[in-house]
């Protein structure tokens, strides 16, 4: 049981794509079959100094903007997570193109790799209306449940992004909501995931991690965005607490601390690190 790890790729044209993951660790190798005889132990070969990963399954993010030509552009990956649709204030899924894309997602990829849905919710105010109306939750959650088994698809992911203080009656709302959303979608045979912020147990983040993850079966960690555009210039999430170069800045939060802190609450199979890599 190993964290595994997608890169989140924006491309030129702003392409989005997520890379995938290494399940499992490599082998234990024997190294020194690796070295040469002759003293002066010359590598001939890279690749026989880097033990081989097995056993990687791959996932990629396909945007609604980016839909494959046909299945043969994404048939090396096991998972297509579909980003994705997006629900109104009152719950009902919006007719925009990532609505309307969904059929040409399902007609140029193939059955026989696991297809995700993602419901994005971005707008913070459209969110907190949801989350204020059980009603509204209700008409998230079957419309969703409608077009996973209209469609096909083998599971969801939630990607419920709040800017907002983390009041209690906040906090408390979004777990209920994740776990009525996960009974219903587990109701259908399906898996239910989530993304989540990579700061979140360091900066003030709406999110009960600790109660979230009995309702999940992946929580997509979201390790960029660390640095904010009003901000100044910085690693999109440094992965060390100081920089590597001389003299170099000190950072208040990193990558090898979120994970430590993360699998402390989390599960380490149910981890999945998201990589923000622009350009």
């Amino acid at each position: 049981m190993y964290i595994k790890i997608v890169l989140l790729l924006i491309l030129a044209g702003g392409v989005v794509l997520g890379y995938a993951v290494q399940r499992t660790a490599p082998n234990n190798a024997d190294y020194s079959s690796s070295q040469s005889e002759n003293k002066e132990f010359r590598i001939q070969n890279s690749k026989d100094l880097v033990p081989q990963i097995k056993n990687v399954e791959t996932t990629v993010f396909i945007p609604y903007w980016n839909i494959p030509a046909s299945s043969a552009e994404v048939e090396n990956y096991d998972t297509l997570i579909y980003f994705g649709v997006v629900p109104d204030e009152n719950g009902k899924m919006i007719s925009d193109l990532g609505f309307k894309n969904i059929e040409s997602f399902i007609q140029n990829t193939s059955n026989r790799q696991t297809r995700v849905l993602t419901i994005r919710m971005l707008d913070t105010d459209s969110n907190l209306a949801i989350l204020d109306d059980v009603s509204r939750q209700t008409t998230v959650v079957r419309q969703t449940v409608g077009l996973i088994e209209d469609y096909g698809f083998d599971g969801v992911v939630l990607d419920l992004e709040l800017g907002v203080i983390p009041l209690g009656d906040v906090q408390s709302s979004i777990t209920e909501f994740v776990e009525r959303f996960s009974k219903e979608v587990h109701a259908t045979d399906r898996t239910f995931a989530m993304t989540i912020y990579g700061d979140t147990l360091y900066r003030a983040r709406p999110y009960d991690i600790q109660k979230l993850t009995q309702y999940v079966d992946q929580m997509y960690i979201m390790a960029y965005d660390f640095h904010k555009s009003r901000g100044e210039p910085g690693p999109n999430f440094p992965l060390t607490r100081r920089s590597f170069s001389e003299d170099g800045q000190e950072y208040d939060y990193d990558f090898q601390t979120m994970i430590n802190d993360f699998i402390t609450v989390v599960p380490r199979e149910k981890i999945t690190v998201l990589f923000g890599m622009y350009g």
